[in-house]
């Protein structure tokens, strides 16, 4: 039996994407079931007419999907049939983050008042020993099994009623700030960097302590340019990706 080759490409994919889609579409068939082997890259750069480049890097996307494990002098194992769920946030301005925010669950685990020792007043920008109103919060996705996140909100201790309504209502902490309290943001600025995952939020997202997570630092500015709230979120490998659509101006060159 000859073995399918790859259709011809269309302009928008990629060589190694159209190979990934392929094995994609031949673990849900069945074809290769969980906990066989895929082919090895040799067979597949022979099958599909690639370099051995592309067949790593469909590999890779099938691995960043969760579907396989590829160890080095093992192969490449089938360790799901479909792609678990993730959650995508496409951001090219507040509102769109603003909006995915809304379309996430909160769960309120834990509230306290703190006072901002040296390295807290660090992360929010203000001066040590001001206390802040700290909540805990756990992120879902109604359709994802898993929790997407863990989430801890500092909020300026004059705003503290809100922490009575965040798992209440399906929307977001500074939307609370703004309907109560009339806070208008003026200015969102986000930091993002990969971390180890840590202990606490390890356990409540059922993950490794220190295994790979994304880790995004929020702070929001009102209109005066004080900080009325700020954010430190943890999110596991796997479970939520950060997409970003930038364009040029004309005449703009990039350095």
């Amino acid at each position: 039996m000859t073995e399918p080759v790859l259709a011809p490409l269309p302009r928008a994919a990629t060589r190694h994407a159209r190979v990934a889609q392929a094995l994609i579409d031949e673990i849900a068939r069945g074809r290769y079931a969980v906990g066989t082997r895929l082919p090895t890259e040799a067979d597949l750069e022979k099958r599909f007419g690639v370099s051995r480049h592309t067949v790593r890097q469909a590999i890779r996307h099938l691995r960043d999907l969760g579907l396989v494990t590829a160890r080095a002098g093992i192969g490449t194992t089938v360790t799901a049939r479909e792609a678990a769920p993730k959650a995508v946030l496409s951001m090219n301005s507040v509102h769109e983050l603003l909006q995915f925010t809304k379309n996430t669950r909160l769960k309120l685990l834990a509230k306290s008042e703190v006072t901002a020792g040296d390295t807290l007043a660090s992360t929010l920008r203000c001066r040590p020993g001001e206390a802040w109103l700290q909540l805990e919060l756990l992120r879902t996705v109604p359709r994802m099994r898993e929790p997407l996140g863990l989430v801890q909100v500092w909020i300026r201790p004059e705003f503290s009623s809100i922490a009575d309504e965040v798992d209440r209502v399906h929307t977001t902490v500074f939307s609370i700030l703004e309907r109560r309290y009339g806070v208008e943001l003026r200015e969102l600025q986000q930091e993002i960097s990969p971390a180890g995952m840590p202990a606490g939020a390890a356990k409540l997202l059922r993950v490794k302590i220190g295994s790979p997570a994304l880790r995004i630092l929020r702070h929001y500015y009102d209109r005066h340019g004080e900080i009325p709230q700020v954010s430190l979120g943890y999110y596991p490998e796997g479970r939520f990706t950060y997409a970003t659509r930038m364009r040029m101006s004309l005449g703009a060159v990039p350095s």
